[in-house]
């Protein structure tokens, strides 16, 4: 029972962990809406296709930036050498980045096409 209130309690306050690391970006709050980020009057038919890739990439983001935060919390767990809980944090701050990124894909994509000014 203890363990499922923990869970309970995890899944929680995941969508804040990934609220504050969307801001630490500079993308603004996590939403979970459907994405509609390419038109179909550009593509045509290849838009839904775009959009649900990028929303299933979404869903991918929230698995890597939970498995993130579990490997940080691994590293406190009594036992480890300074060299497997220093690898742990890194692994885990790697996941945390790659899963805020997939979470706001719209939003990064965006930057990365004013950034670099590529037209698609």
């Amino acid at each position: 029972m203890l363990l499922f209130l923990m869970l309970c309690g995890g899944l929680i306050a995941l969508r804040q962990m990934m609220n504050a690391s969307a801001h630490q970006l500079g993308f603004g709050d996590v939403t979970f809406d459907a994405i509609a980020y390419v038109s179909s009057t550009k593509y045509g038919p290849a838009a839904e296709a775009i959009n649900a890739v990028l929303t299933l990439l979404r869903l991918l983001g929230v698995i890597f930036f939970y498995q993130g935060m579990r490997r940080m919390k691994r590293s406190l767990v009594d036992g480890h050498t300074g060299l497997t809980a220093g690898e742990d944090v890194s692994n885990g701050v790697i996941k945390l980045l790659i899963g805020t990124l997939l979470i706001c894909n719209p939003y990064f994509l965006t930057a990365l096409q004013n950034t670099l000014t590529i037209v698609w």
